[in-house]
C-alpha cells in the first residue's frame, strides 16, 4: 500500500507542473523582449514535460486532479498577478526562491515507492535545471537553455506527456 502523504505529494507536484506550465506562459505578457518571452516559452515547456512524466504516476496510483483548464487558469492568475522586478528580478526569484521546490521533490523521491523514483528523478532534475538557467541568465551566460534544451530532448522515463483538456 504507498503512503498516502506520498500520494498527496505526488498530486500537489503533477498540479504544480501543469500550474507552472501556464504561469510561465503567462509571464511572456510582462517581457517586450522576444528573446525573454521565448526563454519562457521553453520554461513553459519543461513544465508541460515534467507534468507529463508524473501524470502517468497519477493515475497509476488512481489519483484524481483538478482538471487541467482549471489548473491553467491558476497559473494565468498568478502570472497576471506577478509584482514585477523586470527580467533580473525574475531571474533572482527563481535562482533564490526554487530551491525550496528542490528540497520538496527530493523528499518525494525519498519516500515513493522504488518504480516511481525515475520519474520523480526527473522531477528534481528539471528543477534544478530552472534554477541552474536563472544564475545564467544573471551572469549572463551565452546559452542559459542549453541544459534544458538537452532535458527536453530526453524520452521521458515512463513516456508520456501534459494531460487532456
Amino acid at each position: 500500500m504507498t503512503d498516502p502523504d506520498y500520494t498527496q505529494g505526488l498530486l500537489a507536484a503533477y498540479e504544480d507542473e501543469v500550474i507552472g506550465e501556464a504561469y510561465f506562459g503567462g509571464l511572456a505578457a510582462h517581457f517586450p523582449v522576444e528573446a525573454q518571452r521565448d526563454k519562457l516559452a521553453l520554461l513553459a515547456e519543461v513544465e508541460r514535460y515534467t507534468a507529463g512524466v508524473l501524470r502517468l504516476l497519477v493515475e497509476r496510483h488512481g489519483l484524481a486532479s483538478r482538471l487541467v483548464p482549471v489548473l491553467h487558469e491558476l497559473g494565468r492568475t498568478e502570472a497576471t498577478a506577478w509584482h514585477g522586478g523586470g527580467w533580473r528580478g525574475l531571474m533572482q526569484e527563481m535562482a533564490g526562491n526554487y530551491q525550496v521546490y528542490v528540497e520538496e521533490f527530493r523528499a518525494l523521491e525519498r519516500v515513493a515507492p522504488d518504480d516511481d523514483r525515475p520519474a520523480l528523478a526527473r522531477l528534481t532534475q528539471h528543477e534544478l535545471l530552472i534554477i541552474g538557467f536563472a544564475e545564467k541568465e544573471l551572469a549572463g551566460g551565452a546559452d542559459s537553455l542549453d541544459a534544458i534544451r538537452r532535458f527536453l530532448e530526453c524520452d521521458p522515463p515512463a513516456g508520456g506527456t501534459g494531460g487532456p483538456d
